[in-house]
Order: C-alpha cells, then structure tokens, then sequence
C-alpha cells in the first residue's frame, strides 16, 4: 500500500492528481495526517552551582570561552555570573552592558539554556514556580522570575538581596 502524506502536497489540485494517478494505476490509496510537531518540555527549576563549582567548571574548560553563567552566589551578591575562560574565569555581577545572560549552571556542573520571559511567565501562572521562588531566566542585568506570592512579576534581583540559588531552565 502506498502512502500520501498530505503535509508534502502544496496544493488540492496537486493531492488530487496525485490520488487520481494511484487510483488509475490499481494501487490503494491511504492519506495519512501530518506528523505533529515536538511539543517542548515545560520549563524546570534547577539548583545553581556555588561559585566553587562555577569556577571549576569554567577552569575545566566545560563552558563557552565567551560564555556568561549564573550561579548561586554568597548572600547578598545577587547577579553574580560565570565568566568563560576568555575572561579569565572571573565571577562578578553582570552589569546592564553585559548583555542577556542565556545561561545557568547546575549544581552538577551542567550548563543549562534559560528560558524565555514569555515561558517563565507562563509557568509561573500554570503553578509550575513555587509561591515563593525567585529564579534566573533569561535576560539583561539578572532577570529572574518571581513566585506567585510576588505576582508572577519579573525583575532583576536587587544586589543586596538574599542569594538567589535557582534558575528555570529549558
């Protein structure tokens, strides 16, 4: 048995013809739907490093030479970032000309990709973000995602804020 798949067919009158020419010819005809595209995994919150296997991952080489990393810094230095080994493996605070920060790195000393405002938002408002967490996501200046105890709001975490030890991640 022969097989159409109709996501390939451009135009009705191209699936039309196509069926006509199978039919003509004897041989049996199923149509068969499009695949569906990957629907993505929700948004996960993981726990961020410490600034000594931050370091040792940057040290290692397991990150980008030009990378920028969140980790879970000391109390009261929120923003705190990984530099890649271009920048000599440097820890600072990510400054508002730094540009956005897309990456975490997991208490493991995995890299993770950092979800969009729009995914974090969303999870948050589907009860997928603690009432009371606060997570890196991707953007400038160290964006994080607030609980719904904080309304769901985005912000950057005021620097002299407790550490922030989670991100949500893709």
């Amino acid at each position: 048995m022969r097989k159409i798949h109709l996501s390939r067919v451009h135009t009705a009158g191209a699936a039309a013809l196509a069926i006509a020419a199978l039919a003509v010819a004897g041989a049996p005809v199923r149509a068969e739907p499009a695949a569906t595209p990957h629907t993505p995994h929700p948004p996960v919150i993981i726990t961020l490093a410490t600034a000594e296997q931050a370091l040792k991952v940057c040290h290692d080489h397991k990150m980008g030479d030009r990378e920028i990393a969140y980790f879970a810094a000391q109390q009261y230095m929120a923003g705190y970032a990984q530099w890649g080994p271009h920048y000599h493996c440097m820890q600072s605070r990510v400054s508002s000309q730094s540009g956005p920060v897309t990456k975490a790195i997991q208490s493991d000393g995995t890299i993770v990709t950092l979800v969009s405002k729009e995914e974090a938002h969303k999870a948050c408002k589907a009860g997928e973000v603690g009432d009371w967490d606060v997570a890196y996501i991707k953007g400038n200046y160290g964006l994080a995602q607030w609980g719904p105890a904080y309304k769901c709001k985005q912000a950057r975490v005021p620097y002299k804020s407790s550490s922030v030890t989670n991100a949500l991640a893709q």
